[in-house]
């Protein structure tokens, strides 16, 4: 879970060009894992305000993200 309240002080993106490119200030993450663990992106939730995330919408995200991890895995079972 990578949760930024305002990216542009936020020492772990403040860089990132992308900020200031699409004006994005606020950003909530949750990584979606493919079966065998390994990393395949994130489910993210952006804002152009600061923002701060609450826990139960950190625990949401992680919850959805887990959905789609699980979703993955179980295509991958079917396919094989």
């Amino acid at each position: 879970m990578l949760a930024v309240s305002d990216a542009r002080t936020d020492a772990r993106v403040k860089d990132n060009p992308i900020i200031e490119e699409m004006g994005l200030i606020a950003y909530l993450g949750a990584p979606i894992l493919g079966p065998s663990g390994e990393p395949l992106g994130s489910l993210c939730a952006l804002d152009r305000v600061p923002r701060e995330w609450s826990e139960k919408q950190q625990r949401a995200m992680t919850d959805l993200a887990d959905c789609v991890s699980d979703h993955i895995a179980l295509r991958k079972l079917q396919c094989n």
